[in-house]
């Protein structure tokens, strides 16, 4: 079979052959015979059995020759593969793909392709603007979640970008107005800008979505995330959470935060439950499972972190929030020569976030390697890894183990509203040196008020 062929095992749609064609013989595609095959496998079952879900067990058999004893708890292979297919395809409409006639999508949820014959290039014919203008702002979004995915702060203003763009070219498009606000939401969770002028464009963002679609999960999960990490206003964030889970069940991103929501008010089991059916709405989500490390991490369930961040990467190896993670989860095993290697991979990868650079000062500081820790700590007083929050210098020096500058970081970063501080504060591991003081239990009390902490 030549690389560009359909594979002759699966018997496509004759319309659909040149579609899965042109993907096979993309960059991202022509040397890899086994995504090939796995997506002429899934596009091949979509057709002819589209009420018939797929198993992993059945995929793993079929396109990846495991024997039928196969347990997918065991071997990810299936959710490995996947999750590289959606990457590629997602890179391949952002690029190569942009101007085909069909949209190929792999689902959220399971393993099936979904086919948008009439959005991607619409016939140009009078009085069709609005299916041109349609069709231009959905490729633009396309392209918008591609740098999304990629977490940076690069990505982050050219996916900010490409969804302003869609929005402008078709205004009713919501999905591109949440795509900014969830920007937005990311630069200031992920400490890319300073906390206040993000969140209030992202709270501009969907406070216009939600004055005239009520109903919008997207919308109503953003907010409530502002609700709950910038204002701190427990009880309505969690109201609006139930509510955009309630609008729609599988919207993985709405339990994704309920669930770092739960965790942070110690609610461990419901915080994690939460996070889990996030994974299981969206399996291949790479943040979706690296949050879920994340959750594990802060109940110190360190080798299930570590599982799922080894997981996250063998997807996408570029992934920086897996090598972050999982390097804070070597650290607390007293792992520090490989925390030490995965945290300068986040450094690197995410083009020198502080709060990656940081990490890497606090077990610097853990392992007794002090000299390397200060100059770590200059280098982010000197602002040479852009925005350093109060929250990424409490960090630090607690790794120093300096009590006194640790407890007036950690106050100032709880003033500034940083939603790390709301967030990890309650259960983040590297604080633990902290914790009996009392006033660190005032700052908790100031962060978290009369929201329950387990």
């Amino acid at each position: 079979m030549r690389e560009n062929d359909s594979n002759p095992d699966f018997q496509l749609r004759p319309d659909l052959i040149p579609w899965i064609n042109a993907i096979c013989a993309s960059p991202g595609f022509r040397r890899s015979a086994r995504l090939q095959r796995f997506l002429q496998y899934v596009v091949h079952h979509s057709v002819i059995s589209p009420d018939k879900p797929l198993k992993e067990a059945r995929i793993a058999v079929d396109v990846f020759e495991r024997r039928r004893n196969f347990d997918p708890q065991i071997d990810p292979i299936v959710r490995v593969e996947a999750g590289r297919l959606r990457l590629r395809m997602t890179e391949y409409y952002a690029g190569p793909g942009q101007n085909d006639d069909i949209i190929i999508e792999i689902g959220k949820g399971g393993y099936f392709a979904t086919f948008n014959p009439n959005t991607a290039k619409p016939t140009l014919q009078p009085g069709n603007d609005v299916a041109v203008a349609y069709a231009a702002a959905y490729r633009l979004y396309l392209k918008g979640r591609y740098f999304w995915d990629k977490r940076t702060l690069e990505g982050l203003k050219k996916a900010s970008e490409y969804f302003e763009r869609a929005s402008a070219l078709n205004p009713a498009f919501v999905q591109a107005t949440i795509g900014v606000a969830d920007c937005n939401l990311v630069a200031a969770t992920f400490e890319f800008a300073a906390p206040t002028e993000a969140i209030a464009n992202a709270r501009k963002k969907v406070e216009e979505v939600l004055r005239c679609n009520v109903r919008s999960a997207g919308a109503r999960t953003t907010l409530s995330a502002i609700q709950a990490f910038y204002d701190r206003d427990w009880s309505a964030a969690e109201a609006g959470f139930k509510r955009a889970i309630e609008i729609d069940a599988k919207y993985a991103t709405a339990w994704q935060w309920y669930g770092v929501y739960g965790i942070a008010l110690g609610r461990l089991d419901e915080g994690l439950n939460a996070l889990r059916h996030a994974t299981e709405c969206d399996p291949l989500s790479l943040m979706a499972n690296t949050q879920l490390a994340c959750g594990l991490y802060l109940v110190r369930r360190y080798e299930e972190a570590k599982q799922l961040c080894d997981l996250a990467l063998e997807i996408d190896p570029n992934c920086w929030p897996a090598h972050y993670f999982l390097g804070l989860t070597y650290q607390q095993q007293n792992l520090f020569a490989q925390a030490v290697r995965e945290l300068r991979h986040a450094e690197e990868l995410s083009n020198g976030n502080a709060l990656a650079v940081a990490a890497l000062a606090h077990v610097y500081g853990q392992a007794g390697s002090q000299l390397d820790a200060r100059k770590i700590l200059l280098q982010l007083h000197q602002g040479c890894s852009g925005y350093v929050s109060e929250w990424a210098l409490a960090l630090v020096y607690a790794g120093l183990g300096e009590r006194e500058p640790a407890l007036s970081a950690l106050a100032q970063s709880i003033a500034a509203h940083s939603p790390q501080s709301a967030m990890f504060m309650s259960g983040e591991p590297r604080l633990d040196g902290l914790r009996s003081d009392p006033r660190f239990r005032q700052m908790q009390s100031v962060l978290y008020g009369q929201a329950s902490l387990g």
